[in-house]
């Protein structure tokens, strides 16, 4: 079973993964590998979405035997380990990682709607993967829809944060 307390990351086939969805996952499967992130462990993830830890665990094991998350460092040595990329660093800046940013701004939308609100969202910043102003672009789509559909001031928020993430 997979370690709840480890920090899971994404691997290059995992994001590739996400951009090609040649793989049939489940649901289930396809958001815990969008939350894979190396910053979080399993255990943060679980708790929030309120899962069950054996469940979560074994979807875990079937996203590691498919080689798209690989074990990170525990809790306390992400804590030591300086951010790869400061989300101050504009997203325009040269050699911007446009699918850290993109990580990093879904990760603001599960923060700001939850993780089970947070869905309609995340399929919006799912499909931005060219540039930067492409992501710019779904994330104003995607506070317009949570604008509609979740919460107005939860919207603006997030709109804000990204904004900010992204340095604009």
């Amino acid at each position: 079973m997979a370690d709840l307390s480890l920090h899971y990351r994404k691997t290059a086939t995992g994001g590739e993964e996400l951009a090609a969805k040649q793989l049939s996952l489940t649901r289930e499967q396809r958001n815990l590998l969008i939350v894979a992130d190396g910053r979080h462990s399993l255990a943060v993830y679980c708790q929030a979405v309120g899962c069950d830890p054996g469940k979560l665990s074994a979807l875990a094991d079937e996203l590691l035997a498919l080689g798209l998350i690989e074990p990170g460092a525990s809790a306390s040595a992400s804590a030591a380990a300086p951010p790869a990329r400061p989300s101050s660093v504009p997203a325009n800046a040269p050699g911007a990682d446009v699918e850290a940013l993109r990580r990093r701004v879904i990760d603001i939308a599960v923060a700001v709607f939850g993780a089970q609100m947070a869905k309609p969202v995340i399929s919006r910043l799912d499909k931005a993967h060219a540039s930067t102003g492409e992501l710019m672009a779904a994330v104003e789509g995607a506070a317009k829809l949570a604008k509609l559909t979740i919460d107005e001031d939860k919207a603006l928020g997030f709109l804000a944060e990204a904004r900010r993430a992204l340095g604009i």
